[in-house]
């Protein structure tokens, strides 16, 4: 189902509430002061709350369907997130990687995929205060990390409960089940 779909789907009075939401910034301060840039994100935003766009889209999916560049696709979302999300709300998506791990192992790093920009911005973050560096050069989506930094990251953000799919996932890619099992 396409974006204008979505919308027509919405009620009346969704759609007249987001676009005098649209509006009054289009107005502030004066009408058309807004830059592009501004005015494509605060739309974009605006479709999210509307449910015509995933909070958490796919990239694919966000491309194809606004028709636009992965790179705009993921500065919109980006952006959206910059603007928007909470640290609690990273915390949570964070949480939500972590516990449904698909890990490439990558010589000896293990490799993440992750869609959200501000997302990946937030885990890279997370390792340094955690005194682990990553490596993202080969693809913005994808962050490699020693499997003692997935680890830290594992011990401090999820339950103990939780260690038997992460051990499993990290045979699974092929390297050996770290020794925390034992504890």
């Amino acid at each position: 189902m396409s974006v204008l779909e979505r919308i027509e789907e919405l009620s009346a009075e969704a759609v007249k509430q987001a676009f005098a939401e649209v509006l009054a910034e289009y107005l502030r301060p004066a009408f058309g002061s807004i830059s592009k840039r501004d005015f494509d994100i605060l739309l974009f935003m605006k479709l999210q709350e509307l449910g015509a766009i995933q909070k958490n889209p796919n990239m694919y999916d966000l491309v194809s369907e606004l028709r636009v560049t992965r790179a705009k696709a993921r500065n919109l979302l980006y952006e959206a997130k910059l603007r928007a999300a909470s640290k609690e709300e990273l915390e949570k998506e964070l949480k939500e990687l972590l516990q449904k791990p698909i890990f490439l192992k990558d010589g000896d790093r293990i490799a993440i995929e992750i869609d959200n920009p501000f997302l990946t911005d937030h885990l890279r973050h997370e390792l340094k205060s955690l005194n682990h560096i990553t490596d993202g050069s080969f693809s913005p989506e994808l962050v490699k990390l020693t499997q003692e930094a997935y680890l830290d990251l594992f011990e401090k953000h999820l339950p103990r409960g939780q260690k038997g799919k992460i051990v499993k996932a990290l045979v699974e890619a092929g390297w050996q089940a770290p020794s925390f099992l034992d504890s």
